[in-house]
């Protein structure tokens, strides 16, 4: 893993921290002055807040950069604001630069105010911590992962006895409540790009649950609509959701966690119309389902 540190300091605060992770991990801490000159997989960023705005060294940088960068790590000083971490993190995504959730803060001194800062706790602190972004329990998307799999898992064996996937199982969701929709209102419902819905529906097709027909207001859309077979699956599919929710029963909060993730989903569906369906988990062409 390739890790470099660099900071601006005027008055030596952020200076300090950035020696003390320099010293923690064994790579050399530069000034912004020195340009990056090779990819890296993590960038320490060190910086103030002067005059209630990052200094424009920090800036200049920021802007300079023409390598790969996995994700930069802030840590800063200052007397008056909490951290940079906003204003690194804005000037970051102007840049297409992603940027750790974790950072790391302390006072610094200015004129008569906390001064010794930072001490030695502060210093001790950002050295005992420099890789606290890339540490398992930080993050985000690990639970996420697990619980979506396990979940997943917890559906096999009801859904193996109506002879579906989960995948097939979420789009007869859609066609039980609609019963009539647009291949593409299907994907948009389920997050699902066209290689991974078209075997799916071809699937369901064969199985007699469903047919589809070319849309006559759009020959490139398809119309999918359930058949008398896929409505009579419904009555035995009514229990599932039952019967996979006792295998995780006495979790708490579990509406709040429903809501959370449905802003989250809604963050993603905004995503996905700006740039594209990334690669989608759920397919059946032998990946890993979602």
């Amino acid at each position: 893993m390739k890790v470099a540190i660099r900071y601006y300091s005027r008055g030596g605060n952020t200076k300090k921290l950035a020696m003390a992770i320099s010293e923690a991990i064994g790579v050399e801490a530069f000034t912004t002055d020195k340009p990056l000159e090779e990819d890296v997989d993590i960038l320490f960023l060190g910086s103030s807040v002067y005059a209630y705005g990052v200094d424009d060294h920090i800036k200049e940088f920021i802007s300079g950069i023409q390598v790969n960068v996995g994700k930069v790590v802030n840590f800063s000083t200052a007397a008056l604001i909490k951290s940079t971490y906003k204003q690194v993190g804005k000037l970051l995504k102007e840049k297409g630069i992603p940027q750790a959730r974790e950072e790391y803060y302390c006072k610094g001194s200015f004129g008569p105010m906390h001064k010794g800062k930072p001490d030695q706790k502060d210093l001790r602190a950002a050295a005992d911590d420099p890789y606290a972004a890339l540490l398992l329990d930080n993050q985000l998307c690990f639970p996420l992962y697990v619980c979506a799999k396990e979940i997943v898992s917890r559906y096999t064996p009801f859904l193996a006895k109506l002879n579906l996937t989960y995948t097939q199982y979420i789009t007869m969701m859609v066609l039980w409540e609609e019963k009539q929709v647009l291949s593409r209102r299907l994907k948009e419902r389920l997050f699902l790009d066209s290689g991974t819905l078209t075997p799916v529906l071809k699937r369901l097709e064969e199985k007699g649950f469903i047919t589809k027909e070319r849309s006559p207001e759009d020959a490139r859309d398809l119309l999918v609509t359930l058949t008398l077979k896929g409505e009579d699956l419904k009555k035995e599919a009514v229990h599932v959701p039952q019967q996979v929710g006792m295998c995780i029963a006495g979790m708490k909060d579990a509406p709040q966690l429903h809501r959370l993730l449905h802003e989250m989903m809604d963050i993603f569906r905004e995503s996905r119309c700006g740039c594209g369906s990334p690669e989608d988990p759920g397919r059946e062409n032998g990946a890993v389902k979602a």
